[in-house]
């Protein structure tokens, strides 16, 4: 964990510091950490000034390597290897779980091995979940389901860029995974992951594992639509909420994303943001931060009442939590007045509860809490445009064609393409094709995205498939939330 290094602070972040813990009643005030706020404002003051992603791991002597292969490969061949998988992690012995070892449900069992689940958030949709442990070897194996998704913060750092993926399998087919850190050493880790089957991880002989207590940070629930379920390049999973938690050195979470769904719309899970499956999985654990994001699947009428209730029962079933609400996407700007409707009710609903609560306006890049402060966070609105982000195969230089990586995943017709170099250019897309042509000379970097839109751009350069963020847009607004959700902590009043 990063703390504060006041010698390095400028003036306005020592006033922020100072306001933080003036509001929580002083220093004293701020050591009670038994209040949700408490809790969060300790952490978040004490984690860092800049809600930044980690850093990746540096490459010394080849190391580490991430290796997906085989269990019984070197280095844990013989009968002196040592097996720490999840069902003999009684009482937590071995490492920590979000939500504790309960809250992860036996799936099923395959060659003996036994498989789990993360949290469950009452949806379709696998949510990201986290593992915390400190372990001493120079090997570290993990036995998963094929197809995970994961990744490793170690000592602060991921262990990779992108995630990794387990790759394809077929049935209950379980996939193993390898780190190679080069040598031994006492080293903290976070592990990330996406599964729908973790069962547990492997060490040398002579090596050691014990828990990182997870419970230490706050605790944060996240109940979203589809915008929950998607990853950003470095955060298997999670969407913007996931990125904007790891930004935030929270790792203790659970969410409920569930594709289609909102206040009043039921989604392809058949289930409301109130279904009461949806709203225990949420309390469960009481956690300190609940953030609810929605509203982009559901009309104007309904939407405040629906609102309201939800609101009320997580409010009854945490006292004391912070309640974090966001207003709807907006991924068209041309359709942004529904949105700024719906966002009134909304908020409306919100402003009703007791504190503490906070307010993340996306439309208008601000933020707003239950003591009456106000702030900005993010260009304005975070999601516009009616575009969606492309990229190509290689570098341009003073090129009139290219090739995209992938077919365009829009309809055939007339777009304006905007390259990162600044040049527009008109052309026309066709579906299903990666060829396009332009006419005069552009240059774009490699693996950057660009933007094709009609006619408004915005941020849409973000934005993967017209309607949701891409990986990089999960990064931008990742980084939006948390810096909102900082601030806005920071500044309620006890």
């Amino acid at each position: 964990m990063a703390y504060v290094n006041l010698q390095n602070m400028s003036a306005a972040e020592k006033a922020l510091l100072q306001a933080g813990i003036a509001a929580a009643g002083g220093d004293a005030a701020m050591r009670d950490t038994s209040l949700p706020l408490n809790r969060l404002k300790s952490h978040l003051l004490r984690f860092g000034l800049s809600p930044q992603l980690p850093t990746v791991m540096p490459v010394v002597n080849g190391f580490p390597t991430v290796t997906v292969g085989t269990i019984g490969q070197a280095p844990f061949v013989g009968a002196t290897s040592v097996n720490r998988y999840l069902k003999d992690n009684v009482g937590e012995k071995w490492f920590s779980m979000s939500r504790g070892r309960d809250a992860w449900p036996y799936t099923f069992t395959y060659n003996g091995i036994d498989y789990y689940n993360g949290p469950p958030g009452a949806t379709e949709t696998t949510s990201l979940a986290a593992i915390g442990m400190i372990h001493d070897g120079r090997f570290l194996g993990v036995y998963s389901r094929w197809n995970d998704q994961v990744q490793m913060i170690v000592d602060g750092q991921f262990v990779t860029t992108p995630f990794i993926s387990l790759g394809a399998g077929t049935g209950a087919q379980g996939k193993p995974l390898v780190v190679d850190f080069g040598s031994s050493a006492r080293r903290s880790i976070i592990y990330l992951t996406r599964t729908s089957g973790f069962a547990g991880f492997r060490i040398g002989a002579g090596d050691t594992l014990e828990p990182l207590d997870l419970s230490q940070t706050p605790r944060m629930s996240m109940l979203s639509d589809s915008y929950g379920g998607s990853t950003s390049r470095d955060i298997p999973g999670g969407g913007n909420f996931g990125n904007a938690a790891v930004r935030l050195g929270i790792y203790d979470f659970s969410q409920s994303p569930g594709g289609g769904s909102g206040y009043i719309t039921l989604g392809t899970g058949g289930k409301v943001f109130g279904e009461a499956s949806r709203v225990a999985a949420m309390v469960a654990g009481s956690p300190d931060l609940v953030y609810v994001s929605g509203g982009v699947n559901d009309g104007i009428p309904g939407i405040g009442e629906a609102a309201a209730a939800l609101f009320t029962q997580l409010r009854e079933a945490l006292p004391k939590a912070v309640i974090a609400v966001q207003a709807p996407w907006s991924p068209n700007g041309e359709n942004i007045d529904s949105a700024i409707q719906k966002r009134d009710l909304i908020f409306a609903a919100a402003r009703a509860l007791p504190g503490p609560w906070v307010l993340i306006n996306s439309l208008a890049g601000t933020w707003e809490n239950s003591s009456g402060r106000t702030g900005r966070a993010g260009n304005a609105p975070w999601q516009t445009g009616d575009g969606r982000g492309v990229s190509f195969t290689t570098a341009l230089d003073a090129a009139t064609a290219g090739t995209l990586t992938s077919g365009w995943n829009g309809g055939s017709g007339s777009r304006k393409i905007l390259f990162d170099d600044g040049s527009v250019r008109d052309v026309v897309m066709t579906a299903g094709s990666a060829a396009v042509t332009w006419t005069g000379a552009v240059s774009h970097s490699a693996g950057a995205l660009a933007t094709a839109y009609t006619s408004v751009a915005g941020n849409s350069r973000y934005i993967s498939d017209g309607t949701h963020y891409g990986s990089e847009g999960n990064n931008y607004g990742g980084g939006s939330q948390a810096t909102a959700l900082r601030a806005a902590i920071l500044a309620i009043a006890v």
